[in-house]
């Protein structure tokens, strides 16, 4: 991480633990189980890891997911590994992030929602804009009375790209998670890899890996919140999380069966006709 968003960190550490949340926070860049013998994870985390370093640089290179970013032009998609996987369906102007879970419904943290009626950017795979309008947006809450940090949106018409599908409503695959490596992107619009330190229940945490290059690590901070997370999984990235808190990350677990519930119903009661679209073990 360079200098300016150390010092960001050390500056902002009290507002992100109450604007951002407080789940494990991790002060330091150590890792978090990364010396775990690789035999120890489960078929599904080495599959994902094998995956995922097919992707990422054994050294450290380049993660600008944009080579070039104006938000009232054309972008120019980054010239770098970051390239490999379709970051299309993240809309990146401004801050707060959103992330297409269909054509026409959108994930972004609650406690750092759009206001219905402001538009939505994204960008096609030449660079170029692709333009809606949030109609409306939606807090979940789950049956036990717990509200995640997620709130769902309907753009004003479907957009042609990369929607994400998240992880399946299965607890045996969630219990397979421990050690995967997860790309997390943060508001500077950057690639990182991280790993999955712990998924339970409607909750996920990530840690550091030493066997992952320390260029990417990232502590997030202020600002980065409402970002999305990613598993590679059969070639594609799946949605996992969308950032609570700092440190390595952590957030809402996609993959949850609570959870997905829960974005169902709001997505049925905005309209549009989709439900949450889950991956293939």
């Amino acid at each position: 991480m360079d200098t300016r968003k150390r010092l960001l960190l050390a500056a902002l550490l009290p507002p992100l633990l109450v604007g951002c949340g407080s789940v494990n926070f991790k002060e330091s860049r150590a890792p978090d189980g990364s010396n775990r013998d690789e035999s120890s994870l489960s078929p599904l985390a080495r599959r994902i890891n094998t995956e995922t370093m097919r992707i990422v640089p054994s050294g450290p290179k380049p993660n600008r997911i944009f080579e070039i970013y104006s938000e009232a032009d054309d972008a120019m998609w980054g010239v770098n590994w970051t390239r490999k996987v379709d970051l299309t369906g993240i809309s990146w102007d401004g801050t707060r992030t959103i992330t297409l879970v269909s054509p026409i419904h959108v994930v972004m943290a609650a406690h750092y929602v759009r206001q219905p009626g402001t538009p939505v950017v994204f960008r096609d795979a030449k660079g170029k804009r692709v333009e809606r309008v949030l109609k409306a947006m939606l807090p979940i809450s789950l049956p036990n009375g717990a509200i995640p940090d997620i709130a769902v949106g309907v753009l004003d018409r479907a957009v042609p790209l990369k929607f994400y599908k998240v992880p399946p409503a299965d607890a045996a695959f969630t219990a397979q998670l421990e050690g995967a490596y997860v790309l997390v992107t943060d508001g500077e619009r950057r690639l990182h890899c991280h790993e999955i330190a712990m998924a339970n229940g409607a909750s996920i945490r990530f840690g550091y890996s030493e066997k992952i290059h320390k260029a990417y690590w990232e502590d997030l901070i202020v600002g980065d919140s409402s970002n999305p997370s990613f598993i590679l999984l059969n070639g594609e990235p799946v949605l996992v999380e969308t950032h609570t808190t700092g440190g390595p990350g952590a957030g809402p677990y996609y993959g949850d069966p609570d959870v997905i519930a829960a974005i169902n119903q709001r997505m049925t009661e905005l309209g549009g006709g989709y439900q949450l679209t889950q991956a293939r073990p």
